[in-house]
């Protein structure tokens, strides 16, 4: 969010606020401001940090309503019912001459209701309750508001409405609220759709007047006086509608059975508003609690010792000082660690004394503290806090700081320079107006052309809002809108000390389109504003083409020259147009990397063989704790100590990562040439599933500006039940300019392997791994271990709920018991009599046959035969049928060795090729 005019200041301290204009003193707050400006003619705004056990974000805004430009006002949902942020509802209410300049959230709601009293031109929007017991927030009748005088108050209220028939009356409990046990509630046309909504357990009178229509809101002190059309008695679940000249009289419980139950259809029934008299007349009144501060002291209408009174948690309060001119909007943001954890009431009260205020009354907090401020050279109020939900929460009512000012003339403005640097003789730079104000602090429509600027040394000249240089010299600009001035620094030079471009050294794929800009430097090294326009670009090399502005499009893979030439200085990038990935980093070594966390430990260091590297000599491992018991998001950052620039900017980023498999989410985060960060993701939530190496890949968004480079990457878990320890590796980190790129899963399958694509489909499924060290080992020998292990990962069979085996070579604390006993229980294998499985004995060709047939369902004769396959071989159909399948064709010589053992690289072919056939 862009600010104006932030300020590290001690709370005593004058300064002057806009460029040529000092502002009044700045006003007193407790703690240590660190922005302060006026934001009308009689509000200012003021954030600072507040100490407590820990810092704490504090938001004031300070109304003075002896101004006669300023009042305070309420903010009211149209209908009762409808919730909108506090900047929303706030800029709906603005009008030219009663312009709301800051804004904070209300008092409680509930079920998209308020809940306590609400009045407006003494007019009577909602009655509310008063909650029974100290440990609640409301339990007294307390409001703030502008009294007749336009004084503001914070005081206690008495309601007097009142219910009359046969010469009696009683007070009423509530109007256009929710009955509850043993009261009674008036309700008026303006409740919700018009229907009471009330259920069949109370009674309700129908009561019509003598008007065509029933003027609403009710004031304090109207009468209205009705004749009972209509009687709803218990238990009938009629809906009951409010008529458009009357009201409502409904009631439950005895002693209102006993008052009401002798009228009849045709009596006469009125009722009438009342309040005490400081509020009678008051321009409006808003309910809310506990007090904080009474007659400038601590006093707190809650028990202090209460969960509620405790809490340390985001608070909103409005205050007020003994003259009751003087009026505060105060916010202090919670819930966020590490920059403000919000406070208990009792240290919020103390707040509030320390601010100056006389009284003080709480308002809704948590996720709805929300204060809003109109910046300069806007006409809406942005948000100025931190909500403790991450964003605004939609509430009910609000409370509006307002300026009824007209628009004055022209008294402040801020103009820029919108490039910075000094000005080359010869070339123009352009004069930006950021805002003009007039004398109440409203911002005023700018016309370009009423812009005027001066130079009085002489440096240059201005046409417009541009200036151009003509000699060397240091001098000031007077930039000038009506009454409005400002001074800006102007040096301006006649050479150039040195000549750069964007970028040196680039890496492009092909068809890839790259802008190259150049900057002019001073001796001091600082940019230097010239005009671009006059560079001259040429291309050495037939990688592409370039255009007169500097953009490069490749056509061909090589190496390429880009010059730049400006007068007598010129300057060379090299452009390779390369379809290869980019190593940034292999991992070698960890200095050029750091650890950091988020509600967990974490340490990085680099190890080497045994333990798993896929590149080189070493990897990257990354040991983490998420169990520290913290609420929240768990994370280990490896973060780059210098961000790590990437030529390009590449379409991907891949890593190597040995997984752990606890189902985490691994992420990065890259930093573009325009400041802004962006997350990527390596994985899906909850799909780093997998142990041992895999090979991944995060998407670089498209609108990533270059140059790019590497911030972090980082594991998270969000789950609490999935917040333990783990260690995973990462190897190999590079920048991958296609988006058809496809990496080489073995160091030892490469593209001219013969089973590569057999091996790669397999391992993509996760039904056989390499070894840590990056290789598949294709010619390793398969033990029937390992066989039905990939079976069971083929057949996705359940391994968790086993039937029991009774191999005696194969306990249950064998490591592949629960695959061995699925794949045996299926049906798919079995053991080799007398009790054996020989789990780690090789599996031979005539088994593997025998194996996948079975598990396969394959039948059929092969006709050629095979020479050592015998009809009475014991796996001669099975062996047939894999062939007539097409699973194999042995060997060169007519021979199918079923004596021989499987390797890995062939039972991994014959895996295959079945699972293609059957459309698995």
């Amino acid at each position: 969010m862009k600010r104006f005019f932030k300020v590290a200041i001690t709370t005593a301290l004058l300064f002057s606020l806009i460029p040529g204009k000092e502002m009044k003193a700045a006003n007193s707050y407790p703690g240590t401001i660190k922005e302060q400006y006026q934001v009308s003619s009689g509000v200012v705004y003021g954030k600072t940090t507040y100490q407590t056990s820990s810092n704490q974000s504090m938001n004031i805004l300070d109304i003075n309503l002896a101004d006669p430009y300023t009042k305070v006002e309420v903010g009211i949902p149209s209908p009762l019912n409808k919730l909108m942020t506090t900047t929303a509802r706030a800029n709906l209410s603005r009008t030219d001459g009663n312009r709301v300049v800051g804004a904070m959230n209300g008092s409680f709601f509930e079920s998209r209701m308020p809940m306590y009293l609400i009045a407006k031109d003494n007019a009577l929007y909602n009655s509310g309750i008063i909650s029974a017991g100290s440990d609640k927030y409301v339990s007294e009748p307390i409001a703030f508001g502008v009294t007749a005088d336009g004084k503001s108050e914070i005081d206690s209220y008495t309601l007097n409405n009142r219910i009359q028939f046969r010469n009696e009356n009683f007070p009423i409990s509530g109007i256009n609220r929710v009955r509850n046990n043993d009261e009674l509630i008036i309700y008026t046309p303006s409740h919700e759709d018009g229907y009471t909504n009330t259920n069949e357990t109370g009674s309700e009178l129908i009561v019509v007047t003598e008007q065509d229509k029933l003027n609403e809101p009710l004031k304090f002190g109207d009468q209205l006086t009705g004749t009972i059309q209509q009687i709803r008695r218990y238990g009938d679940k009629t809906k009951t509608k409010i008529p458009v000249n009357g009201f409502v009289v409904s009631y439950k419980g005895k002693v209102w059975n006993d008052r009401l139950q002798g009228l009849v259809i045709g009596e006469k029934v009125s009722f009438n508003l009342s309040i005490d008299s400081k509020w009678m007349n008051a321009q409006f009144m808003l309910a809310s609690g506990p007090m904080l501060v009474k007659d400038s002291k601590v006093f707190m209408t809650i028990d202090e010792n209460s969960s509620r009174a405790r809490e340390i948690t985001a608070r909103s309060a409005v205050a007020i000082d003994q003259s009751k001119n003087r009026v505060f909007f105060v916010t202090v943001d919670g819930r966020q660690p590490g920059f403000s954890s919000g406070m208990n009431l009792k240290q919020f009260a103390q707040y509030l004394v320390e601010l100056g205020a006389d009284r003080a009354i709480n308002l809704d907090g948590g996720g709805s503290t929300t204060l809003s401020s109109r910046l300069y050279g806007k006409n809406q109020v942005t948000l100025m806090n931190s909500p403790s939900d991450g964003n605004e929460r939609a509430v009910s009512t609000i409370l509006q700081a307002v300026s009824t000012s007209p628009l004055g003339e022209p008294t402040q403005l801020k103009a820029n320079k919108k490039q910075q640097g000094k000005l080359l003789v010869g070339s123009t730079l352009d004069i930006g107006v950021d805002y003009v104000l007039d004398q109440y602090f409203n911002s005023l429509v700018v016309n370009p052309a009423d812009v005027k600027i001066s130079i009085p040394s002489g440096i240059a000249t201005a046409t417009g809002t541009k200036v151009t240089g003509t000699t060397k010299g240091d001098g000031k600009m007077v930039v000038q809108y009506g009454n409005a001035k400002q001074e800006i620094s102007l040096s301006v030079v006649d050479s150039i000390h040195a000549f750069k471009l964007n970028k040196d050294n680039l890496v492009m794929q092909l068809g890839q389109t790259h802008k190259f800009t150049s900057t002019a430097l001073d001796e001091n090294g600082q940019p230097l504003i010239f005009n671009n326009s006059l560079v001259e670009w040429s291309l050495s090399g037939d990688i592409g083409t370039l255009t007169k502005d500097g953009t490069l499009t490749t056509t061909k893979k090589g190496t390429g020259i880009v010059t730049a030439k400006y007068g007598n200085s010129k300057v060379t990038a090299t452009v390779t147009v390369n379809a290869e990935p980019v190593i940034i980093d292999d991992f070698e070594d960890s200095t050029n990397w750091t650890v950091s966390t988020a509600r967990a430990s974490a340490t990085i260091l680099p190890v080497q063989s045994p333990e798993p590297v896929k590149n080189g000599n070493s990897s990257l491992k990354l040991e983490y704790d998420f169990s520290t018991g913290e609420s929240g998001i768990a994370a280990a950052y490896v973060n780059a100590k210098m961000n790590m620039p990437l030529d390009g900017p590449p379409v991907k980023l891949g890593v190597w990562v040995f997984g752990d498999g606890k189902n985490h989410w691994l992420r990065g985060k890259i930093l573009d040439g325009a400041g802004t960060a962006h997350t990527l993701n390596f994985t899906e939530e909850g799909k780093l599933n997998w142990v041992g190496w895999k090979y991944v890949e995060a998407q670089v968004p498209a609108t990533a500006v270059a140059p790019l480079s590497i911030q972090q990457i980082y594991l998270a878990e969000a789950l609490a039940e999935k917040q333990g320890k783990g260690a995973i590796y990462l190897d190999k980190l590079q920048a991958v300019y296609l988006d058809d790129y496809k990496e080489d899963m073995f160091n030892d399958v490469t593209s001219k392997f013969w089973a590569k694509t057999e091996i790669e489909y397999l391992a993509s499924r996760d039904i056989i791994n390499g070894y840590p060290n990056g290789s598949f080992q294709p010619e390793n020998k398969l033990s029937r271990a390992h066989a039905a292990v990939l079976l069971a990962r083929a057949f996705k069979l359940d391994t968790t709920n086993v039937k029991d085996i009774s191999f005696t070579d194969v306990p249950k604390t064998h490591p592949y018991y629960a695959q061995i006993a699925a794949v045996v229980g299926s049906g798919y294998m079995s053991g080799k009599g007398n009790g054996i499985f020989d789990p780690e004995g090789n599996l031979t060709r005539a088994q593997m046959a025998a194996i996948l047939s079975s598990a396969y369902s394959l039948t059929g004769v092969y006709e050629k035969g095979f020479v050592d396959v015998s009809t009475k071989h014991w796996a001669s159909k099975q062996i047939q049928a894999l062939a007539a399948n097409g699973i194999t064709t042995g060997y060169p010589d007519g021979t199918f060795k079923p004596g021989g053992t499987v390797t890995r690289v062939q039972y991994s072919a014959f895996l295959y090729r079945i699972i293609i056939k059957k459309g698995q």
